[in-house]
This record gives C-alpha cells, sequence and structure tokens, in this order.
C-alpha cells in the first residue's frame, strides 16, 4: 500500500461494475484516486490510460496533453484552432488542482492510445468533453466521449469525480 493509498483510504480500481467508492490506480501513473459514483465499469487501466464505462459514454484519464493552457489542450485534440469548439476553452479550478477545459462536437479521430498503441477512437457523431489538469506537477487530461446527450448529461458528474480526485506527486 502506498502512501496516498493509506491516507485516502480507497480500494484499487478492478475489472467490471463498480459501487460508489473511492478508487485508486494499481498501474497507470502517477497514482491517482477518484470517488467514483455507482454505474461505471472498468474499462482498461494500463500505464497509459485509466478508462471508465457507462452505457455508451467512455471516461478516459490519460497523459496525451503536456500542458495545461489552450495550447496544450488543442494538442491534445489534434487541432490547430479553437473556433469551432463549443463550449469554447475556457479556465476552471477544482479544489486541488486548476487547467482548462472545452467540447468538440462531431468528435472522430484518435484520442489516446494505451500501452499496447491502441488507438482508442471517437465516432464521427460523437461528442468531447475534455479537460487538461495541472495537477502538481503532472498535468493530466481527462477526456469524456459518447453522444452528445449523453456527454451533455455526463459532464457534472465527471467534473464532480475530477474535483475529487488525489494525484500522488512522486
Amino acid at each position: 500500500m502506498t502512501a496516498l493509498q493509506a491516507i485516502v483510504g480507497v480500494a484499487p480500481f478492478v475489472p467490471g461494475p463498480m459501487e460508489a467508492g473511492a478508487y485508486y490506480t494499481l498501474t497507470f501513473p502517477p497514482a491517482t484516486a477518484l470517488i467514483v459514483p455507482a454505474g461505471w465499469t472498468l474499462g482498461t487501466e494500463d500505464r497509459e490510460v485509466l478508462m471508465l464505462r457507462k452505457g455508451n459514454l467512455t471516461f478516459a484519464i490519460h497523459k496525451t496533453a503536456t500542458d495545461a493552457t489552450v495550447a496544450g489542450l488543442l494538442a491534445a485534440l489534434g487541432r490547430n484552432d479553437a473556433t469551432d469548439l463549443s463550449p469554447q476553452p475556457a479556465p476552471f479550478t477544482f479544489p486541488s488542482y486548476t487547467g482548462i477545459t472545452a467540447g468538440q462536437h462531431n468528435g472522430g479521430g484518435t484520442l489516446w492510445f494505451d500501452e499496447r498503441s491502441n488507438a482508442y477512437d471517437a465516432r464521427p457523431t460523437d461528442d468531447i468533453r475534455i479537460w487538461v489538469i495541472r495537477a502538481g506537477t503532472h498535468v493530466i487530461t481527462a477526456e469524456l466521449v459518447g453522444a452528445p446527450v449523453d456527454v451533455t448529461a455526463a459532464s457534472s458528474e465527471v467534473e464532480q469525480m475530477l474535483g475529487t480526485m488525489v494525484v500522488a506527486q512522486r
């Protein structure tokens, strides 16, 4: 058990449906803990991504962005400009972290890769909500992907999860 796990008193993410509770990563670095509401299922956890699913939604935490700025957010989305992003890039503050967030309609394209270099792509009709978070010494990318109505409905729940996030600083 790491110091982070002992401090926050959480259980490891395990495959399958999860009950509401606090969970920590076993493989994904940096060690990350979240309070997750009921209804989410662990999809993947490896050294590149922590991916949760709920219905047709995918919520992933990964390390694509290298800077918690508009430029870093655009690079994580593989874009040159923000003209058609909705919502437009805007700063945010969670209890422990700051960053930038935006949305993209009609997603398509590769969003992240797992440790085996498998690409995770959004469907052309998906919406993407992205948060690029400065978590102490780390930059974390979080993306919520799915049908527009589902992404809109789940965005506040995901922001609540991100607001509980604890990221180890070693």
